[in-house]
Formats: structure tokens, sequence, C-alpha cells
């Protein structure tokens, strides 16, 4: 898709992302103000916080500037962002695309802020001092950031005065935000416990052809393929299972010892059929391939279990779409 720009979109896209990168990510005060300050004085800005409706650049600036005194004890990382270029004129364009912003870990302190499925619209003209950014709509599905915030503030300081005695909120911050699957920390956790106290089957699935799916239909159809295949996953294994979204299209279970490999592979194959249904649902390909590493408490941790399952599904991804493989064949 990238072909199909013109210069000027390509640099637009450019300079969207730098301005990302410096207002999310860097947060380097003189080199925030330098480049915002070659904003037009019409400048309109449309964020994330409900305090966010600027309609002017110095009103934008006086407001960037508390945002980012707000969250000087906060470091945030980029983890995914994707951007596409529409054209409105020879001379204006439109950059959209969406970014995945989380806070950065910390020894000992759980990760509480997590923006996934951020949204963006960027109005950006072609003048002869470079490109311009004229308009900036943001905005991200999360219900629980509160009035006047930069970040989900009211969230994170809950979370940190309640973690100790709410299992509840305690078990929110172990799932994915995306699938409500558990996130990988959680996954690695809750796994590294089952199987020092019982057997069982590790399985690392992983979506076939998915970057296609993005490439072809866009980010929004990936987002929703990934939130139906999780709705998948939980109907086809076991309730006691232990489920997990180990990043991107990636998944991972835990299925105790009151299964075997025949049972286990059965799940799967179940699993594949629930993706053929899928896909004529949605319209798109929906398939998975994975590995599959059995524990017999023999002191394995749960690296090492992980790192076995994973062989086994690089060699089912070598097969072809829709296999499985088990660990066990290649050691």
């Amino acid at each position: 898709m990238t072909e199909q720009y013109t210069e000027f979109q390509k640099r637009a896209i450019e300079s969207v992302k730098r301005i990302w990168r410096l207002y999310v990510v860097n947060q380097e005060p003189e080199e925030l103000e330098s480049s915002f300050r070659m904003l037009p004085e019409d400048f309109l800005m449309i964020g994330t916080g409900r305090h966010e409706f600027y309609k002017n650049r110095d009103d934008f600036l006086k407001g960037m500037t508390a945002d980012q005194v707000e969250a000087r004890d906060i470091q945030f990382e980029l983890q995914d962002e994707w951007y596409e270029a529409q054209r409105i004129t020879d001379d204006v364009c439109l950059v959209y695309g969406g970014i995945w912003i989380r806070e950065k870990s910390t020894p000992g302190k759980p990760v509480l802020i997590d923006m996934e499925g951020s949204r963006f619209t960027v109005v950006c003209r072609d003048t002869p001092g470079g490109v311009q950014i004229c308009n900036v709509h943001h905005s991200m599905p999360y219900l629980d950031q509160g009035e006047d915030e930069y970040y989900p503030k009211s969230l994170a300081t809950l979370a940190n005065e309640a973690v100790q005695k709410s299992r509840a909120l305690e078990h929110r911050m172990e799932l994915d935000h995306m699938t409500e699957l558990y996130n990988r920390i959680y996954m690695e956790r809750h796994v590294s416990r089952a199987i020092k106290n019982e057997n069982g089957y590790f399985l690392a699935i992983d979506l076939d052809d998915f970057k296609c799916v993005n490439d072809s239909k866009g980010h929004l159809t990936g987002d929703e393929v990934i939130r139906e295949f999780s709705r998948v996953l939980k109907r086809s294994f076991s309730p006691a299972a232990i489920l997990g979204r180990m990043g991107g299209d990636e998944f991972a279970v835990w299925e105790s010892c009151s299964a075997d490999y025949d049972a286990v592979e059965k799940q799967f194959l179940r699993l594949l059929k629930e993706c053929s249904v899928l896909s004529e649902r949605l319209h798109v390909s929906v398939s998975c391939s994975a590995g599959i590493a059995g524990s017999r408490r023999t002191g394995e941790d749960f690296t090492a279990l992980y790192n076995r399952a994973d062989k086994a599904l690089y060699r089912a991804k070598g097969q072809g779409k829709g296999v499985v493989c088990r660990a066990e064949e290649f050691e």
C-alpha cells in the first residue's frame, strides 16, 4: 500500500509518526515546544481526555504543558503502531491509524495503564516549509479514563490503593485488554503454578497468515478477528483450561492431566472447525496452527515448556495451515 502514496503523503505519515513519538514516548519539552510552535494558529485538537478539545494552537500548548506535568512520573512505551494516508486535495491529506501505548513495567509494580486500540486522524497540509499538521482527532475505547485526565489516572490510583485487598481488581489486571484472556505475564504465572502441581499439556497457537488479514482488510478487521477467535478458543477447550494471549496473534492453552494427547488434539480440531464457521461469518480466512508439549512434573519450568511447544508450532507452520504437531515427536 505504501507504493500508492505520493511523496507528500509519505512525508505526512513520517511527520505524524514523529509527533506521536515526541508526545507519548520521548516527552522532550524543548523539542515538543519547537515542533508544536509550527502548528497553525487555528489548529484544532480533539483528544482522549474529556478536557482535550482545543480550538487554537495557544490553548493546545497550555494544555499540553499541563498534561506533561501530570504524566511526569509515568513513563510510556509504544507497543505497536500503524499509519495510512488518504488524499483530500493535492496539498492536503488525511493520515489515520492506530497506536498501542502502555506504561513501562517497573520491578515490584504491576502494569496498570494499557491503552490498546487507540485511534487517530490527522489533517496535514503541504507547505513550502514542510508538512503542517492542521487538525488532530485522537480517541480510544477506554471507559475508565476520568474527567480532565491525560491518561487513566483514576484507575491507576484506585488500583494502587486496592490491589492488596481487592481480588476482583487484581483479576482484571491479569487480563488482556482486547480479549479478556490472561495476558502474557499472568499466563506464565498461572501455568508456572500449575505445572508444579499437576501433569498437563501446553499448546502454543498461532493464527495462520494473520498479517495478510491486516494488510488486505485493515487493522479494524484484524482486531475483530482477534476478539472473535478468543471467544472460539474459550468454547473449544475445557472450563478448567488456562487460556492466554501471548501477544499479537499468538495464544496459549494449558490443559490439565485430566486429558491426554489425543483428547487435546481433538480439542484443537474442534477449534479448527469453529474457525471455519468464523471465516464464513467474518468473510475472511481464519485458521490456526499449534504445537503441543506435555509436562510430566520433572522440574521443567514455564520457559522450557513454552520453548518446546513453540518449536513444535514452528514445525507445524512449516507443514501448512491448520496443522498441529507434538513436541515429543521431534525430541
